[in-house]
C-alpha cells in the first residue's frame, strides 16, 4: 500500500511539473502570430497530403530538415480536421496553394486556422521533454539542482515563448538536450546493466533533434568523443567496461540511424534529394544572411563573432547569468573540475561552446539560433547555486525559493 502511495504521489508530483511547463508555452495561443508559423502550417499541408498518398518524394518540404515539426503538425491538422470539420473548407483551399507569399492576405487567413492546434501539440512535446529534463538532472545530480533546474527552465520566459510556436528551434533544442543528458546516463558507472536502453534512447534523441534542425549534427561527433574518451579510461583501468562501452557507442549510432530512416519519408525515395537539398540549405546560411537584423545600434546582414554571446548575456535570465559566475568562481576556487559535477558538467558546457562557435561561422545570425544552448546553461547554473548552498549554511534555507521567486518576475 506504502509503495502504491508512494508511486502515485509521484506520479501526481510529474504531472505538476508538466503543468508548470506547459502553461507559460501555451500563454500566447490566439495572442500573436510568429512570421515563419504560417509557412510552417503550408509546409505541413504539404507534407501530409504527400503522406496520404504515399508520394514519399514529396514530403520533402524544408532544407531545415524540420521533420519533427512537419509530423507534429500533420498530427495537429488531423485532430482538427477530426473534431472541427467546418475547418476542412479551409484545409481543402490551402491544398490548391502553389506557393505562399506574405502578402497573400487570404492564405493568410486559412492557414491561422490550423495555427492553435498545431501550436499546442509542439508545446505538449517541449513540455514533455522538460519534465523528463527534470527526472535526469534528479538522476544525474541530485534533488535540490533537479528541482531549480526544472523550474528555472520552465520559467525562462525565452525559452518558453519559443517553446510554443509552430517551429523548430525549440523541438530540436529539446531533443538534443535529452540526448545530451542520457548520453551522460549511458556513460555512468551506476547503470552499467541498463546502459543499451539507456544509449538507445539518447541515439533516438540525438536523430529527433537532427530531423528538427541540421546544426544538432554537432551531436554526434560530441558522442563520439565521450564514448572514445570513456572507453579509453576503461581500458587503462583494466575493470571490463570498456567492451560494453564499444557496445553502447554502437547502439547509438545504430538507434540514431535507423531513426533517421523511419522518420524521415522522403529517404526512402531519394536519399540523394534530401542530401542536395539540407546542404544546399546549410550552405546558404552560412555564406548569406538573407536579411538584416538590428544589432548594437546597427542593421545589416552580417553582426560579427560577438553576436552570440552578447546575445545570450540578454536572453539569459539574471538568476542564470549569476549562477554561471557563481560557477566559475568556484571553479577558479577550487583549482579543479565543477564541484560535484565532474565530466557532467564539462560535457554540457563543451555542447554550449561548440554550438555557440559553430552557428557563429553562418553569415545568418538570429536570437532563436542561440536556444539549443540555454538549458545547457540553466542546468550547469542549477549546478553552482546547489552547491554554493550546501556550502553557505545561511542562505540553505531560503535560496531555492529566492531564485525561483525571481526567476518567475523576470517571466512576468
Amino acid at each position: 500500500m506504502r509503495k502504491l502511495l508512494a508511486r502515485w504521489r509521484n506520479g501526481v508530483f510529474l504531472l505538476l511539473v508538466f503543468v508548470l511547463f506547459l502553461l507559460p508555452r501555451l500563454s500566447g495561443l490566439g495572442h500573436y502570430v510568429t512570421p515563419d508559423e504560417l509557412i510552417w502550417v503550408f509546409r505541413t499541408v504539404q507534407f501530409r497530403e504527400a503522406v496520404l498518398v504515399r508520394a514519399w518524394s514529396d514530403t520533402l518540404v524544408s532544407g531545415h530538415p524540420g521533420i519533427t515539426t512537419t509530423w507534429l503538425g500533420m498530427l495537429g491538422i488531423s485532430l482538427q480536421l477530426w473534431l472541427r470539420p467546418e475547418s476542412r473548407l479551409a484545409y481543402e483551399w490551402i491544398t490548391h496553394l502553389a506557393f505562399f507569399m506574405p502578402d497573400n492576405t487570404a492564405a493568410f487567413e486559412r492557414l491561422a486556422v490550423f495555427l492553435t492546434s498545431t501550436r499546442m501539440l509542439v508545446a505538449v512535446v517541449n513540455s514533455l521533454g522538460g519534465t523528463a529534463v527534470y527526472l535526469l538532472v534528479r538522476r544525474l545530480w541530485n534533488y535540490q539542482t533537479a528541482w531549480l533546474a526544472a523550474l528555472l527552465l520552465a520559467l525562462d520566459p525565452f525559452t518558453a515563448g519559443l517553446s510554443g510556436i509552430l517551429h523548430v528551434d525549440a523541438l530540436m533544442t529539446t531533443f538534443a538536450t535529452l540526448s545530451l543528458l542520457t548520453l551522460l546516463l549511458a556513460v555512468d558507472d551506476v547503470v552499467m546493466s541498463r546502459r543499451w536502453w539507456v544509449s538507445t534512447v539518447s541515439g533516438v534523441m540525438a536523430a529527433l533533434a537532427v530531423l528538427s534542425k541540421t546544426p544538432a549534427l554537432l551531436l554526434v561527433p560530441i558522442a563520439g568523443l565521450v564514448f572514445v574518451v570513456m572507453i579509453g579510461r576503461a581500458w587503462r583501468a583494466r575493470n571490463g567496461r570498456a567492451r560494453q562501452l564499444v557496445l553502447s557507442g554502437f547502439i547509438w549510432g545504430m538507434a540514431a540511424l535507423i531513426t533517421i530512416l523511419a522518420a524521415y519519408p522522403a529517404l526512402w525515395a531519394g536519399p540523394g534529394d534530401v542530401v542536395r537539398l539540407l546542404s544546399g540549405n546549410a550552405g546558404r546560411h552560412i555564406e548569406e544572411a538573407l536579411r538584416p537584423s538590428f544589432f548594437l545600434g546597427q542593421v545589416t546582414y552580417n553582426h560579427g563573432p560577438l553576436f552570440y554571446p552578447v546575445v545570450l548575456l540578454f536572453r539569459l535570465s539574471p538568476v542564470v547569468l549569476v549562477g554561471l559566475i557563481v560557477g566559475a568562481a568556484l571553479i577558479w576556487r577550487q583549482q579543479r573540475t565543477p564541484v560535484g559535477a565532474g565530466h557532467k558538467s564539462i560535457l554540457l558546457l563543451l555542447w554550449a561552446v561548440l554550438y555557440i562557435g559553430g552557428i557563429t561561422f553562418a553569415a545568418k545570425k538570429f536570437d532563436r539560433y542561440a536556444l539549443a544552448v540555454i538549458p545547457a546553461l540553466i542546468i550547469l547554473a542549477a549546478v553552482a547555486w546547489s552547491r554554493l548552498a550546501q556550502m553557505t549554511p545561511t542562505i540553505r534555507r531560503y535560496w531555492l525559493p529566492v531564485l525561483v521567486g525571481i526567476q518567475a518576475l523576470y517571466l512576468v
